[in-house]
C-alpha cells in the first residue's frame, strides 16, 4: 500500500492511497502517529530488588567445611583430666594417681535442598526483555538454603516458622540448656527490666552479670574478646542511652561498654533472631566468645547448585541446589551466657 501527501487536493482529501483520493475528517487526526505508545516509554535499565533482611549467621558463628560431603556424621573428642597432688615423705607409699580421659560426641548430618525450574520459552522471553532469569532463580535457591542455615546456627533443630523440633537434641546458638542464664534485673531507680526502661547503670549490671558468670565458668580462661548479640530495641537502648558521669565524656552506653577493657566485649551486634528468643517469648541477648575453639557450624557440603545432575520435563529444566550440614557444635557453652528478658515479646 503506497500513501502519499497531495497538496493540490482540497482541506480533507490530502491523502492519495494507491491512487485513490481517500477524505480523512477531522476528528480521525488525533489517532494518527508515527509511534506506538510503547515506544514513547522510558524504562530505566536497573533492576531494583524487594528489599531482604541481611543474614548474619556465618558472622556470628564459624564455619567448618573441612569434613566429607558425604559425611554421615561429624564427631570430636574432648579430653579430660584428673588432676591432685598431696603432701608426702620418704617413705609415702599412697601417692594419688593422676588420670586422663576422652569422651566422644556426635552429630547427625542432614540434608538440605530445593530446585530452579527453568522454562525454555520463560527464558527466551525474559532474554529478549533483558532480565537474567538463571542467575535470579539461582539466587533464589540460594537465599532459601543460606535462611535454613541461619535457622539452624541461631536455633538448632527446632522449626521457628512452624514452631516445633524437626531434630530434637541440636541447638543453635540462642536456645543451647547447656548455657548459663542470667536475668535480666528490675531497675533499682527505674524498676524496669527491659532495658528500654532503664538507665544506662541499669542496663550495665546485667551486662556486667553475665560477664562475671563466663569468667567464673572458665576461671577466667575467657575474659576478653566477647562479643554480645542482642535484640534491635535492646541495641538502641545501648546506642541511645548516654552516660553523664566524671569518666564518660557524655558518650553512649554502647560506645562506654566498647571502650571498658575490664569487661572485655569488643562488639555488640543487633539481631531480629534475639527477638522471642527466651523461654518466656521475650528478648534476649547473648554474651559470648566468637571462636572455633568454643562453637562452630558443621557444613560439610556447602551450597552447591547440581547442574550435573539436572533433568528436563518437557520444555523445562530442574537443577538441584543442596547443601549438608550437621549443625552447631558446642566444644566450651560455658563460654557463652544468655541475659533473659532484655526486650519485651515482638508480635
Amino acid at each position: 500500500m503506497t500513501i502519499k501527501y497531495d497538496a493540490k487536493q482540497p482541506e480533507g482529501k490530502k491523502f492519495v492511497i494507491d491512487g485513490d483520493t481517500k477524505t480523512f475528517l477531522d476528528s480521525a487526526a488525533p489517532n494518527l502517529s508515527l509511534f506506538v505508545s510503547q515506544e514513547l516509554e522510558s524504562m530505566e535499565a536497573k533492576l531494583h530488588e524487594e528489599i531482604e533482611r541481611e543474614l548474619y549467621f556465618a558472622e556470628d558463628c564459624p564455619i567448618d567445611s573441612s569434613d566429607p560431603e558425604g559425611a554421615l556424621t561429624v564427631s570430636y573428642k574432648k579430653i579430660g583430666r584428673v588432676e591432685t597432688a598431696k603432701m608426702i615423705n620418704a617413705n609415702s607409699s599412697d601417692l594419688p594417681r593422676v588420670g586422663a580421659y576422652a569422651e566422644k560426641f556426635s552429630q547427625n548430618v542432614k540434608s538440605f535442598g530445593n530446585k530452579i525450574p527453568l522454562n525454555y520459552l520463560e527464558m527466551k522471553h525474559a532474554q529478549m526483555a533483558g532480565i537474567p532469569i538463571e542467575s535470579e532463580m539461582l539466587e533464589a535457591a540460594r537465599r532459601g538454603l543460606r535462611q535454613k542455615l541461619s535457622d539452624i546456627t541461631y536455633f538448632g533443630g527446632f522449626n521457628v516458622e512452624n514452631g516445633y523440633w524437626e531434630e530434637s537434641n541440636k541447638y543453635g546458638l540462642l536456645n543451647n540448656p547447656d548455657v548459663s542464664i542470667v536475668q535480666a534485673s528490675t531497675g533499682a531507680t527505674t524498676s524496669g527490666v527491659y532495658w528500654e526502661d532503664k538507665n544506662p547503670q541499669e542496663i550495665l549490671v546485667d551486662i556486667k552479670a553475665a560477664v562475671t558468670t563466663v569468667k567464673a565458668a572458665t576461671k577466667s580462661f575467657y575474659k576478653n574478646g566477647f562479643t554480645l548479640l542482642v535484640p534491635p530495641v535492646a541495641y538502641d537502648a545501648l546506642a541511645q542511652s548516654k552516660l553523664t558521669h566524671y569518666d564518660s565524656d557524655n558518650k553512649s552506653l554502647l560506645n562506654y561498654i566498647l571502650e571498658q577493657k575490664g569487661l572485655g566485649i569488643t562488639e555488640i551486634k543487633e539481631r531480629y533472631e534475639c527477638d522471642n528468643a527466651d523461654f518466656d517469648g521475650e528478648g534476649r541477648a547473648l554474651l559470648y566468645v566468637n571462636n572455633s575453639d568454643v562453637i562452630k557450624h558443621k557444613l560439610p557440603h556447602d551450597i552447591r547448585a547440581l547442574y550435573e545432575m539436572k533433568s528436563i520435563d518437557n520444555l523445562e529444566m530442574l537443577i538441584p541446589v543442596i547443601c549438608r550440614s550437621a549443625g552447631v557444635v558446642f566444644y566450651r557453652p560455658m563460654a557463652m551466657c544468655y541475659i533473659d528478658g532484655v526486650a519485651e515479646e515482638v508480635s
